[in-house]
């Protein structure tokens, strides 16, 4: 039993070259949002170690801000404390 096509033998030639260019395309734009979607990914993560950085560099500044000021406060008592010989 062969199947009948309601297109002709000709036209069906005819039509080959624009499949193929549709195939083309259509695996061009799959290829195109896989990458898209890889890219996004990896764009994320490099944000969010960046984030991380960020926040730890913050928490190092505040910590180093506290710890002067705490120097600050009590260079005054550390001096006397030496000048009067009570740290040798």
């Amino acid at each position: 039993m062969k199947l009948e096509l309601p297109i002709g033998g000709d036209d069906l030639r005819l039509l080959r070259v624009p499949a193929i260019i549709a195939v083309l395309c259509v695996l061009i734009a799959v290829s195109a949002y896989i990458f898209a979607q890889r890219f996004e990914m990896q764009s994320t993560a490099s944000r969010n170690a960046a984030q991380d950085n960020l926040e730890r560099v913050r928490n190092s500044i505040q910590q180093i801000s506290q710890e002067e000021a705490t120097i600050v406060r009590y260079i005054d008592r550390y001096r006397f404390s030496e000048d009067s010989g009570f740290m040798d």
